[in-house]
């Protein structure tokens, strides 16, 4: 069986959950548990975004 992989990096900001939503829902339209996946996405983005430092500058502001 043929793999597909499909790989995108975000920004450390809140407006990453978005991108991801929006790449999920791309990258797998048609799939019958894509409401389920897309908010899955969006919550491991948004919590990955929250509780670590990716979204502080070299400079230490956010």
């Amino acid at each position: 069986m043929p793999v597909s992989v499909s790989r995108c990096e975000f920004a450390g900001t809140p407006l990453a959950a978005r991108d991801g939503r929006e790449f999920v829902a791309k990258t797998l339209a048609g799939h019958p548990r894509i409401d389920d996946l897309v908010q899955i996405t969006s919550e491991l983005i948004a919590n990955a975004v929250r509780h670590s430092h990716s979204s502080v500058r070299a400079d230490g502001w956010r």
